[in-house]
């Protein structure tokens, strides 16, 4: 008998442990009377092998993580407003919301403004133009691009090279204002690649960060977290165009 209300079975030269007690050591005899030293797993009744193997090591680090089969009762003991992977992917989904919409509200305004003010000078029909440019690059990277990238390198990094990339293209605005001073048909070439490169990137980010948001979630409360997540990514929404 072992304390902690276990069992001993023998077999194959070594000794076997089953205990539903806590965490401790034993030194248990083989059938050749050699000692044992035997480890017993924790609560809940796992089974450890006297030769220490790493199986209940690896367990105990599955449990420890909530990825093991004790995840559900690790990852439930902290409620989903205080885990912090869950904050974090509440905050992204919020900010790249915003980043995303400000960065679309400002560039009419931007192509609008004259070149006196440090615009573009475009007309109306320019400025649909390059509406229509982008909405069909956004229409086409939703449906094709964004999948590729995040089964071929990953939800996370599609979405941080996606937000340095829109960063860059972000940056490079102005020199599209020294083209207009040189050639309009420079600064089409210009304001084109901008139109491809930021409706390529805004599917990534934004369809990125809900997947994100939905893996870091526990599945019990998917719902309660999307949500409360949707609240404020409309608050986002809504202040976009008012901040613009």
């Amino acid at each position: 008998a072992v304390s902690g209300g276990g069992t001993l079975e023998e077999g194959e030269g070594y000794t076997r442990g089953y205990s539903a007690g806590e965490e401790s050591k034993e030194n248990c005899k083989d059938d050749d009377g050699g000692e044992v030293l035997l480890r017993m797993e924790r609560k809940g009744g796992g089974r450890s092998d006297g030769d220490g193997g790493d199986g209940d090591d690896a367990q105990t680090v599955d449990e420890e993580k909530g990825v093991g089969s004790g995840a559900g009762s690790v990852r439930a003991a902290v409620p989903w407003h205080k885990d912090p992977t869950v904050r974090l992917a509440i905050i992204n989904q919020v900010g790249c919301t915003y980043i995303v919409l400000t960065g679309a509200e400002l560039t009419p305004i931007w192509m609008a403004t004259t070149r006196a003010n440090g615009g573009l000078g475009f007309t109306a029909v320019d400025i649909g133009a390059f509406g229509s440019v982008m909405g069909v690059t956004i229409l086409v990277a939703a449906a094709t691009l964004f999948s590729f990238l995040a089964d071929r390198f990953g939800v996370v990094r599609s979405v941080t090279w996606a937000l340095g990339v829109n960063a860059c293209i972000y940056a490079c605005h102005p020199f599209a204002v020294l083209a207009q001073r040189q050639s309009h048909a420079g600064t089409w070439a210009l304001v084109s690649m901008f139109a491809v490169g930021r409706g390529c990137m805004g599917p990534v980010v934004m369809g990125g960060v809900s997947l994100i948001l939905n893996n870091s979630a526990p599945r019990a409360t998917l719902g309660a977290v999307n949500g409360f997540a949707g609240t404020f990514t409309n608050l986002a929404r809504a202040a976009a165009p008012l901040t613009a």
